[in-house]
């Protein structure tokens, strides 16, 4: 295109060619991750793209029949994607979602000749398409009639690995037009000079909660958090207040939320399996009634969102804690792309935002909790955004680039990139929180689970009822942990009056 001539082809940090205005014009990249690798899909209609219409752009793109298509939200198929939900009623309406695609086997279910002639170019009646999962049939060497799986076919002809050929495209390719079009597929690695956000401040008794805890584990699990707070816009800083510890799974790799809505990212976040850490598991299903089924935890995450909003809290970060580590290792590459899609989540899109992840782990020489505030560069979302970046299981501290896309680390091409060039400091400090006491009731989600009884010495003396006054009342429910607790008997506590009127009680207090 004209517009496109005109475009700077270098793809970097400060102006990386998925720019967030295609975000905000409604556009939006969805990927789908196939058998074929993982393909960039532009819907027109951003979030309230259907499931069928978006099977629809994949049959005109990549030749697979809408019939043999099989969506899911995960890479099992275990959920599978309603063809009338739209993309954001289904929870894939942030930039960069991932589709799964499985489609179904023309060899096993069609007749010898159907999948080599029965679908057939509107443009080229001599081209078969792709259907499923095979291409085309080929003679072997032996003279034997076999399939020729579509990945092999993109491998060997496709302009990049998991592309399709370039006549595939369009019949007529200039040498300009090429390399406008190949450059979104380059990205020429750079440090961004400093982060978003100026400066983040940290609730000291979320901090001691939260460290204390991992504590009391021996620095042997990791550990995870969603933090709540402000932030101001003009001063570009942000403040925490409380953290929500979601179900979670943990061990010397790291951490990783049971809830898919905390855990964006398809890996598994250097967890093994979801058997790690059984006691902890087992705590954990205990604390949240027996229930970890996604049904449950969705419901507890709409009513921690609300009981936030409620106390004009809004998510400001993640928080992690990992056993000690080689100096020089900071992120691994599961964190890094954990903390791009979040602040992609933040920004809607790729642009800028003051969501910051808090990095705690123990310092080897001092022997004391060491807290840390990041942020990735845009250069970074840009590629969690584009598929671009998976975890690299022989570096830990490093992200892999996707084969269809190529990396330039200090002049050479790369196919690994170190967490380090993505990340920017962001200074910490710390305050008492104003909204909430620090009384101490028990966090949720952990190896001791929440009871009544701690509601019941939380509450012991105050209170009309135990000759105290209404502000002692209000001071002792001043904890964001066991307003959630009490959230958790609706039928006692009423989420349309009693918690609302709570929170309203608890915000005052800070104004």
């Amino acid at each position: 295109d004209d517009d496109d001539d005109d475009d700077d082809t270098e793809r970097s940090s400060e102006r990386p060619r998925s720019s967030s205005s295609r975000v905000k014009e409604g556009k939006m990249i969805v990927r789908v991750r196939s058998n074929a690798g993982t393909w960039r899909v532009e819907v027109p209609a951003g979030p309230a793209t259907t499931i069928a219409e978006l099977k629809a752009i994949i049959e005109a793109q990549f030749q697979v029949p809408a019939e043999h298509q099989r969506l899911a939200a995960d890479p099992a198929g275990a959920r599978p994607l309603e063809a009338t939900g739209s993309l954001g009623s289904l929870g894939l309406g942030a930039p960069g979602a991932m589709v799964h695609l499985r489609h179904a086997d023309p060899v096993a279910s069609l007749p010898v000749g159907t999948a080599s002639g029965g679908h057939r170019s509107a443009e080229n009646p001599h081209k078969p398409l792709s259907v499923g999962g095979t291409l085309r049939r080929k003679i072997g060497p032996d003279g034997s009639i076999v399939a020729e799986a579509y990945e092999d076919h993109t491998t060997k002809r496709g302009f990049r690995e998991g592309m399709p050929a370039l006549r595939d495209l369009k019949k007529s390719w200039t040498l300009s037009d090429f390399l406008v079009m190949d450059d979104q597929y380059n990205f020429k690695i750079k440090r961004q000079e400093k982060a978003f956000c100026a400066g983040v401040s940290l609730d000291t008794a979320t901090c001691f909660s939260f460290q204390h805890y991992v504590q009391q584990l021996g620095w042997r699990q990791g550990r995870c958090g969603v933090l709540y707070g402000t932030w101001d816009d003009d001063e570009k800083t942000v403040r925490v207040e409380c953290s929500y510890e979601p179900p979670q799974v943990g061990d010397d790799k790291g951490a990783r939320p049971l809830d898919d809505d905390f855990d964006d990212d398809d890996d598994d976040g250097g967890m093994e399996d979801d058997t790690a850490a059984p006691q902890e598991s087992a705590a954990v299903a205990a604390s949240n009634n027996g229930t970890n089924d996604a049904s449950s935890m969705k419901k507890t995450r709409d009513t921690v969102e609300r009981v936030a909003a409620a106390l004009g809290l809004r998510p400001v970060g993640f928080i992690f804690a990992h056993p000690p580590r080689e100096r020089g290792f900071v992120f691994s590459g599961a964190e890094a792309l954990r903390a791009a899609t979040q602040q992609l989540r933040a920004a809607d899109g790729i642009d800028e935002t003051p969501f910051v992840t808090v990095k705690v782990t123990l310092d080897a020489e001092t022997n004391e909790s060491n807290f840390e505030a990041y942020q990735v560069s845009k250069q970074c979302m840009a590629m969690a955004a584009e598929g671009a970046l998976a975890p690299d299981d022989d570096d830990l501290a490093a992200c892999a680039v996707h084969p269809t896309f190529t990396a330039i680390v200090e002049g050479k091409r790369a196919t690994t990139v170190n967490t380090n060039f993505f990340l920017c400091n962001v200074p910490v400090q710390q305050h008492a929180s104003a909204v909430f006491s620090g009384a101490a009731f028990p966090k949720e989600n952990r190896l001791i689970p929440q009871t009544r009884d701690d509601l019941k010495r939380v509450l012991a003396g105050v209170g009309p009822g135990g000759g105290g006054d209404d502000a002692k009342l209000v001071a002792a429910l001043a904890d964001f942990s066991l307003i959630l607790f009490l959230a958790s008997f609706p039928q006692i506590f009423d989420h349309h009056a009693f918690l609302p009127a709570l929170c309203a009680l608890v915000a005052y207090r800070a104004a």
